[in-house]
């Protein structure tokens, strides 16, 4: 009788046992579950950003060679000033570069003066609360025609503003 009773008593802890690993079991796979789903936005906005990346660096090679080079710069040395710009301000890198690409596309605004412009763009573009293409198509042409330029500017606000804006950047030509 004792084996009986025995037997009837390891299979009741054993049951206990069962039960527990089974719960166990489904919290892990929930787990498992939101890790694997977590793994995969990272994985979605990884490619998405690595895209943006690839799709902005052609835009500058194919700006450059339509230039003839004409800034002075290379691609790696745009993609590094607008990596040490991002740094600095917090706005990707992607939309500094792709602003430093509308200013390629001026070519009298060259060597120094092209990252000063860069720079300069980005800092009016969060003076003005716009985006950095509109604010580096104003820097561009005030650069690249002074007179016309700084008309254009003064059209888009206080002129005043915008002389202290473009003073950190010499004068062209």
């Amino acid at each position: 009788m004792r084996n009986r009773t025995l037997v009837v008593s390891v299979l009741a802890d054993t049951k206990k046992f069962s039960d527990g690993l089974t719960e166990a079991t489904k919290v892990a796979g929930v787990a498992v579950a939101a890790i694997g789903a977590a793994v995969g936005a990272f994985i979605v906005t990884s490619v998405k950003a690595a895209a943006e990346a690839e799709k902005v660096a052609a835009q500058t090679a194919a700006v450059l060679a339509s230039t003839g080079q004409a800034a002075g710069r290379t691609a790696d040395q745009i993609s590094d000033l607008a990596g040490e710009l991002s740094f600095l301000s917090g706005v990707d890198d992607e939309v500094v570069q792709a602003g430093a690409n509308i200013l390629l596309t001026f070519t009298k605004i060259q060597g120094a003066n092209f990252d000063k412009a860069t720079a300069a763009a980005l800092d009016l573009s969060v003076a003005l609360g716009t985006d950095l293409n509109s604010a580096s198509v104003l820097v561009g042409k005030a650069l690249n025609d002074p007179i016309k330029g700084i008309s254009a500017l003064g059209r888009s606000g206080d002129r005043r503003q915008r002389s202290v804006e473009l003073s950190r950047v010499p004068s062209v030509g």
